[in-house]
């Protein structure tokens, strides 16, 4: 169980730019 809810990817513009880089540099999303 997660300590906070996790956000969406496409949430804001800066949530979705480090989704992007995340699953560019890493394969998934943190």
């Amino acid at each position: 169980m997660p300590l906070v809810t996790p956000l969406p990817s496409d949430y804001d513009s800066e949530t979705k730019k480090l989704a992007e880089f995340f699953n560019e540099t890493l394969g998934f999303c943190p």
